[in-house]
């Protein structure tokens, strides 16, 4: 027992050059594995968000080997279905779209030139040769780092079959990776281990599961707005379903992914008529408050429980060092973030208690008006 106790405090200090170590390989060789690491990443999600289905059906007594493959083939048949029937569509639109868009963008700094003409500068900067000209460039790096995990034609097949396989060999298996990751932490730390990954897997599945929901929901929202829009009132804004369904990808980006939706529709309709502009960005603002106090609290719950102020700075941090991808992981990985902080720092920090949640606004009014009576209002 005495030998035991001896070493322990050396297994934790060797445990603690490794970890250290281990941070310092992976900040040298990223670069390099990015490409996996973004697979594996890709793999995790897909795990994350199949497990459920796999978990339901297993629990109704069908064997797990019949459960992932139903529940596989069911995925890859919708996507299939996604592809066959949506996709050819929305890209025929979308190569339309930017056919007509530097038309959009020259009827729109024509009717905006008598003001224009007091600031030559901005005149300048929104022509649309110099506009399009940018716009061209930033196109190009965005289509750069989103193709960045597949090399060729070739690699992407290959990085598509791998991912599907790891998913199901880790739907079919996921024991021994639960056990592989407990062994890289000593054995006194494994129930807290427990505890922190399944809050991570939660998380982390609430969020992919509430973002496709969210995805389909707010483009549908978009699609009828515009619909609407355009059964009263003329003009009519064309390429409604490409909006919408941009409208539903960009719910992946947080915070900023809305905002940046309803700037093609705007263009385009303020290019027709003022007017047709402004019922765009009305629309798509009603849309938004629906989201923000209706569809995100039924959908999401607590699934992720991130002020937008963390969100936003795990977006402008992991953009900047990751580009694309990196928007896209920016909410699970500030997830993470968070449960460690919940379940590790703060109680490790303040005797094992957990984290306070902040006082609500008529709580902090009550409070400051006990502090100081002079501040009651009269009656």
């Amino acid at each position: 027992m005495q030998a035991s106790s001896d070493t322990r405090p050396m297994r934790l200090v060797a445990f603690g050059i490794a970890l250290v170590a281990l941070v310092v390989i992976l900040f040298i060789t990223a670069p390099l594995v990015w490409s996996v690491l973004q697979l594996f990443i890709i793999v995790a999600l897909l795990v994350l968000a199949l497990e459920p289905p796999v978990r339901w059906l297993t629990a109704r007594r069908v064997p797990r080997g019949g459960a992932v493959a139903l529940v596989v083939l069911a995925t890859l048949a919708l996507i299939i279905l996604f592809f066959a029937l949506v996709v050819p569509r929305i890209i025929e639109q979308i190569q339309q779209l930017f056919q007509a868009l530097p038309g959009f963008w020259a009827q729109l700094t024509t009717r905006a030139e008598p003001w224009l003409r007091n600031y030559p500068q901005l005149a300048e900067a929104l022509s649309p040769d110099r506009f399009f000209g940018q716009l061209s460039a930033a196109s190009s790096a965005l289509l750069s780092a989103a193709s960045s995990i597949f090399a060729s034609a070739v690699g992407a097949l290959t990085a598509l079959l791998l991912a599907l396989v790891a998913t199901i060999y880790a739907l079919l298996r996921p024991l021994p990776l639960v056990f592989g990751l407990r062994g890289l932490f000593p054995s006194t730390w494994w129930p807290k281990v427990d505890s922190i990954s399944a809050a991570i897997a939660t998380r982390i599945r609430g969020w992919v599961l509430g973002t496709v929901a969210l995805a389909i929901i707010i483009g549908a929202l978009d699609y009828l707005a515009l619909w609407i829009i355009n059964l009263l009132y003329e003009p009519d804004i064309p390429y409604i379903m490409t909006f919408a369904v941009i409208g539903g990808v960009l719910e992946i980006v947080p915070v900023v992914g809305p905002i940046i939706a309803t700037v093609l529709p705007a263009i385009a309709g303020f290019s027709l008529d003022p007017m047709l502009g402004l019922f765009v960005i009305l629309a798509f603002f009603i849309v938004q408050q629906l989201e923000n106090h209706l569809i995100v609290p039924l959908v999401m719950h607590q699934a992720v429980n991130l002020h937008p102020v963390s969100l936003l700075f795990a977006l402008v941090v992991l953009s900047g060092l990751f580009g694309l991808f990196g928007a896209i992981i920016a909410v699970p990985v500030a997830a993470v973030f968070k449960v460690l902080y919940d379940e590790w720092y703060y109680p490790m920090m303040h005797d094992g208690r957990a984290p306070l949640s902040p006082p609500d606004e008529a709580s902090l009014i009550k409070h400051s008006l006990e502090d100081d009576p002079e501040n009651v209002p009269e009656s």
